[in-house]
């Protein structure tokens, strides 16, 4: 999956790894490693938040779950035009 990292989390990982090698604890390393799989997981739940947020913008979805939604220009909100009534 795609991510959205900046390059603030890129840098945290970085730091991560350095700290790492440094290390000679195993279970210090350990929870580094898990540390950065997290910053990884967080980062795809956030893409796809966005991916979400993104389809809701273009699909205009009328209730919650909606995954067809309709454009903008099929709304039949409006009151139809009467003048083809009076013909």
């Amino acid at each position: 999956m795609a991510k959205t990292g900046n390059h603030r989390s890129e840098n945290a990982k970085t730091r991560i790894r350095l700290i790492k090698s440094y290390l000679n604890n195993p279970v210090i390393k350990q929870l580094c490693d898990e540390t950065i799989e997290d910053i990884d997981a967080s980062m795809d739940i956030e893409y796809m938040k966005h991916q979400e947020a993104k389809m809701i913008g273009v699909r205009n979805p009328a209730y919650d779950g909606d995954m067809v939604g309709y454009p903008e220009d099929d709304f039949t909100g409006y009151p139809d035009n009467d003048d083809e009534d009076e013909k």
